[in-house]
């Protein structure tokens, strides 16, 4: 679980659900392995990342 300044947080549109961890990041960084967007109809076990197809 992330701290109040870093909080983790997920948003969902239709099918597709974006999730940040800030947990994975180094401190200050806007690091693009930090965000994992998944299309939950397609991949229900949010398993794939398809932020680098779909930016």
């Amino acid at each position: 679980m992330g701290t109040q300044q870093d909080p983790q947080w997920a948003v969902r549109d239709g099918d597709w659900k974006l999730l940040h961890n800030p947990l994975q990041s180094k401190k200050g960084e806007l690091d693009p392995d930090q965000f994992m967007l998944v299309n939950v109809k397609r991949d229900v076990s949010e398993t794939v990342n398809e932020a680098a197809h779909h930016p």
